[in-house]
């Protein structure tokens, strides 16, 4: 009895190791994700954030010229479109390194 009751501890004490190990494994592969989509976006972030910090920084003058206080109107919809396909090719880029396919 008491041999039994240790084997199912000991079994439970494994399961819940292995369990840690893939919830590690998997951190790991998110945090090397990330970093691989972080150093994409560093890459790409001077070709594009300049102009887009110009467009904003000019909606939000007018904005105060005109008295209007609407921060909405900051990205037009060219500079959501560009931000965002800038975003979808860094994402594309790391799956690519991923997988080795070559196809996004």
């Amino acid at each position: 009895m008491n041999l039994e009751k240790n084997s199912r501890a000991e079994a439970q004490i494994c399961s819940q190791i292995l369990e840690t190990e893939n919830t590690i494994a998997s951190l790991e592969l998110g945090r090397s994700t990330l970093t691989e989509t972080w150093e994409v976006i560093q890459q790409e972030r001077p070709a594009w954030l300049p102009k887009f910090r110009t467009r904003a920084t000019r909606v939000l003058v007018q904005c105060h010229k005109t008295g209007q206080d609407d921060r909405k109107h900051v990205m037009d919809t060219d500079d959501q479109e560009e931000v965002t396909a800038k975003l979808k090719l860094a994402k594309c880029n790391t799956d690519e390194k991923q997988t080795s396919s070559g196809q996004c």
